[in-house]
């Protein structure tokens, strides 16, 4: 077989299939042909391909079986059908097909079966040929490539373009041609915006003005069918721009400038500019604008930058910036500085702060200058300008205030220095200045003047009962009158008048009423009333109204009853009895006198007193006194009260006062006198005595014996005890000669003497009985005198303890110890008779006691707290004989606990003179409750103590004195402790008067205790 030529293809013989005809379709995609053909007629035989189909034998031509269907393909798709041609002879046909347009589609084929591929838009006709040896038949059929439109690829991105400026775009990229066939591109735009052109492929875009352009592209095909694709162009606004500038310009403070920036901006799109300003420094200006005027106002010194901006519709801006310049300001006045006046020696401050100011703020410096250096200095520290009162007068002071750039302001004051007034220097401290004693002070040493001025002084008082004040010079004479307190005021007045004042307390103590005169002895029958007048027989010597009190010592025989001055006595049965009357004043001061009241029936008879001891001569030196009590002298067989009279025989010689029933002779010129002492009972019996007073240096001729001064008392003593006697105690010699004395014994088996030297000897009890003991006094010429006294020994003359303080009842604690001295508590007046303590306790489950002794208490009752609750405790002293003396006391138990002493003083606090040692009691005591504690203290004559809170002061009175003291610490339950100390006091050092280191004082009577020792927790 061969070869087709052209459009025409040949098959290889094949055997005829029948009348079927099957096609199959394959697609597929060709490469498009350019230039693309056109279609021609079919009936072109040029373009026509033979196929030639053979056959082996051929008794007839191949007949046609149906017929080829119209075949529709895109580019690029195949279709294979198969030609049915039925050959009679069932010869091998040959096949040959061809196409009227192969531009459009092409052929092939492979025995009946023929490919058509479709090449490019349009139509054509296949025709294929069975041949067998020239037997021919044809079948056609028609194929339709149609036209498919092109297609946008991807998308065209927006873009950006300046006005004047241009973008170019390859379109090519952004569309496709399924046929392959060429495509041709036209642009459109907004014109008003962009212009747009396309040259082949290329898309050029130019900018004309700002705004938003779309522009559309469309891309078409031979067929006319078209894609199109659209993107932005967005044309941009420009921003303004400054043109020239604007001027600098200076502004006074508080002043304003106007300045109109349009003509110094431009906009290249004619936009319509807003403006804003601010300025570098706000402190220094501030811009405001309106349209285009921009408003500046200075608002202090200084430079600022203003920076304008301008902004067109869009936000795009341009900026400008121009000086300003806000000058400097001289500083203000704010106010006068007031005329001042100064002290001598004094200085004054001024602040300048509020007298100057500066309009600009800036600091301010000072300079300040005395027109008259030699009255006030005037001198500067920062804002304050000092002013120093240099001496009396007057001047003025310029102070200039400048400001950081030299400009300055004044201002011109006066300023006085007055005259000074005295000053006070030091104090003077509490006087205490007996009544009808005199104080006085150098009132020099406590005023001074500034000024050197010569100083007069007065004096006066606040009351001048009391005490009355006068100066002399400068010496103040305070003079005590009587008992109480005023303020005396020192005034010190200089040339001009100026006074100083100084105030200081006196007290006078009060001083106690006197007895002054005895009462006598009253008689009285039964049921018989009398009535004295105490005013008579009393004095109180500051005048103070007195008040009276009387007991009596056994009222079933004789009552008293006062009423004011008065004070009635009433008989009531046979008998003697005492009366005590006391007279108080209003301060607690008091004296008392006692008198004796007989009692009788009617018939009984008075027997006179009675001399009981001489009074010897007596030798005296000028303005000498002797005085003794004339009990010791006389007695009265009826125990009546005895008053005493008086007198001297020649009082140019020597005097005599009484005092109750003591006789005071005084001597007053040298010579000699006789004293007469007379002693009248109530029923007006009298005896009397005389002695010689001799006042001078004339020696008697003869040595004179002792006389007996007071008699002693009967005593009574234990076996083993002693009983020790001094003589001199009872007797006295009228020659002033020194007595020695012995003793002796009536029965030295009940009481033997001892003698300790030639001025004491011991009476030593050794059993039962009683002896006459007898002193007897010798004078160095060898007259004696002698008394005796009995001595009661053992049980003979055993006598019962008594109570010496009654115990009250006590708050204690569980575990608190209360201790009870016996010789605070008990005595016994029996020589030797020592006491047994024994304690007991009515419940011990509340309160126990037990007795100890050490060697500073002696023998103690220890009261110790128990338990919650209250008990009876009785405490009993018994004597050697058995006698013994009780008191009971409650004792109630609480749960607050007492202070304890936490530390203690050095054994010995030493001090001077005027100087004060102070102490922290809180670091000595603490209660184990918390409680708050108070504290108080004691202390003997050598030193004063005072507490002021938690802090004790011991001051220092007497040099060379040593005393005893004791600090107490107390809870509010009334439950304290305390600490012993010992001050020694030396004197005061030589810088210091002794009579200003007591800054504090102590009150009288404050912390002393009622009560023994407690010693809590021990």
């Amino acid at each position: 077989m061969k070869k087709p030529q052209g459009g025409e293809r040949m098959w290889t013989r094949a055997k005829p299939m029948g009348m079927t005809m099957q096609v199959e379709l394959r697609a597929g995609v060709l490469q498009p042909r350019r230039p693309q053909r056109t279609f021609r007629p079919l009936a072109l035989a040029t373009l026509a391909v033979l196929a030639v189909l053979s056959a082996c034998e051929a008794p007839g031509p191949p007949a046609v079986c149906g017929s080829l269907p119209q075949q529709t393909l895109v580019v690029g798709e195949s279709a294979t059908v198969t030609a049915c041609f039925d050959d009679p002879a069932g010869s091998t046909l040959d096949y040959k097909v061809w196409t009227s347009d192969a531009g459009v589609v092409a052929v092939s084929g492979s025995g009946a079966n023929v490919t058509v591929t479709a090449v490019s838009p349009g139509d054509a006709v296949v025709t294929i040929l069975a041949d067998n040896n020239g037997l021919k038949a044809q079948q056609s059929m028609s194929v339709l490539v149609p036209n498919r439109p092109p297609l946008a690829i991807g998308q065209i991105e927006d873009r950006e373009v300046a006005v004047g400026d241009s973008s170019t775009v390859d379109v090519a990229a952004f569309f496709s041609e399924p046929d392959g066939q060429k495509l041709t591109y036209a642009a459109a735009a907004d014109s008003s915006l962009v212009n747009a052109s396309v040259a082949e492929t290329i898309l050029t875009v130019v900018a004309t003005a700002k705004g938003t352009a779309t522009v559309t592209l469309t891309a078409m095909d031979p067929g006319g069918l078209n894609a199109v694709q659209s993107f932005l162009v967005l044309v941009p606004n420009r921003p303004p721009f400054a043109e020239g500038s604007v001027p600098e310009h200076t502004i006074e403070v508080a002043d304003s400038a106007m300045v109109d920036v349009a003509p110094f901006f431009r906009d290249p799109d004619g936009d319509a500019l807003s403006y804003s300003a601010v300025a570098s420094d706000t402190l220094v200006a501030a811009a405001a604008v309106v349209e285009s005027m921009i408003t500046v106002m200075a608002l202090a010194k200084g430079e600022a930058i203003v920076n304008v901006t301008a902004t067109d519709t869009e936000g795009l801006t341009a900026t400008q910036s121009f000086a300003v310049r806000v000058p400097n300001r001289p500083p203000l006045v704010m106010e006068s500085i007031p005329a001042q006046v100064v002290d001598v020696g004094q200085t004054e401050d001024l602040d300048m702060a509020p007298v100057f100011s500066d309009p600009d703020g800036d600091p301010l410096t000072y300079t300040a200058v005395s027109a008259d250096r030699s009255v006030a200095w005037a001198s500067v520290v920062g804002n304050s300008v000092s002013v120093l009162a240099v001496a009396k007068g007057a001047t003025t002071i310029t102070v200039t205030a400048t400001d950081t750039e030299d400009l300055e302001v004044a201002q011109t004051f006066a300023v006085t220095v007055p005259n000074q007034p005295p000053l006070v220097e030091g104090s003077v401290p509490p006087l205490t200045v007996r009544a009808d004693s005199m104080f006085t002070i150098d009132a020099s040493v406590h005023f001074s003047d500034p000024d050197g001025d010569s100083l007069t002084y007065a004096a006066t008082t606040s009351d001048p009962t009391v005490a009355t004040a006068n100066a002399t010079g400068s010496t103040v004479t305070v003079t005590a009158l009587s008992g109480g307190e005023a303020s005396v005021t020192v005034t010190a007045t200089d040339t001009e008048g100026a006074v100083a004042t100084l105030v200081f307390p006196v007290t006078v103590p009060n001083r106690p009423p006197l007895a002054t005169t005895d009462i006598a002895a009253q008689r009285f029958d039964e049921g018989e009333t009398e009535t004295l007048d105490l005013g008579r027989y009393f004095s109180d010597p500051d005048k103070d109204d007195l008040t009276f009190e009387a007991a009596s010592s056994n009222r079933r025989v004789a009552t008293v009853d006062v009423s004011g001055d008065e004070l009635t006595v009433t008989a009531v049965r046979e008998g003697t009895a005492n009366v005590t009357v006391t007279a108080s004043d209003p301060d607690g001061g008091s004296a008392s006198t006692r008198f004796r009241v007989v009692v009788s029936r009617p018939d009984d008879g008075n027997r006179p007193p009675a001399p009981a001891a001489p009074i010897p001569d007596q030798q005296m030196d000028l303005d000498g006194s002797q005085s003794r009590d004339l009990r010791n002298h006389f007695s009265d067989p009826d125990d009546d009260n005895l008053t005493f009279e008086a007198s001297s025989s020649n009082t140019a010689v020597a005097t005599t006062a009484l005092s109750g029933t003591d006789l005071t002779v005084t001597a007053v010129a040298e010579g000699t006198a006789s004293i007469s002492v007379a002693a009248e009972d109530p029923g007006g019996l009298s005896t009397r005595i005389s002695f010689d007073v001799t006042v001078g240096k004339t020696t008697p001729t003869t040595n004179r014996a002792p006389i007996l001064a007071t008699q002693p008392p009967d005593r009574a003593i234990v076996k083993g005890a002693q009983l020790p006697i001094q003589g001199w105690r009872y007797f006295e010699d009228p020659d002033d000669d020194e007595l020695t004395y012995s003793g002796s014994s009536s029965n030295t088996a009940v009481a033997g003497i001892n003698r300790t030297n030639e001025f004491v000897f011991r009476v030593v009890g050794k059993s039962d009985g009683t002896a006459t003991i007898t002193i007897t006094a010798r004078d160095p010429g060898g007259l004696t005198s002698s008394a005796d006294f009995t001595v009661k020994v053992g049980t003979a003359g055993n006598n019962a303890p008594t109570v010496k303080n009654e115990i009250g009842s006590l708050t204690s604690s569980p575990g608190q110890v209360d201790i009870f001295p016996l010789n605070t508590y008990f005595r016994d007046d029996d020589v030797g008779d020592d006491l047994r303590l024994s304690v007991s306790s009515s419940n011990t489950a509340i309160v126990s006691g037990s007795i100890d002794n050490d060697t500073y208490y002696g023998y103690y009752a220890k009261i110790t707290g128990v338990a919650v609750g209250s008990a009876t405790v009785t405490i009993t002293a018994t004597d050697l004989g058995g006698l013994s003396a009780s008191q009971s006391f409650k004792v109630t138990v609480d749960r607050n606990r007492p202070p304890k002493a936490t530390g203690s003083f050095d054994d010995i606090l030493r001090t001077n003179v005027g100087d004060t040692l102070t102490f922290d009691l809180s670091t000595y005591f603490s209660d184990p409750d918390g409680d708050s504690l108070t504290y108080s203290a004691t202390v003997g004559a050598a030193a004063s103590v005072a507490v002021s809170g938690d802090t004790l002061h011991i001051i220092g009175k007497i040099a060379d004195g040593a005393s005893f003291g004791r600090v107490f610490a107390t809870d509010p339950g009334g439950k304290s402790a305390e600490i012993e100390f010992t001050v020694y006091v030396n004197p005061a050092s030589s810088s210091q008067d002794a009579g200003y280191g007591a800054q504090y004082a102590f009150a009288p009577g404050a912390g002393i205790r009622t009560r023994g020792v407690r010693l809590s927790g021990q």
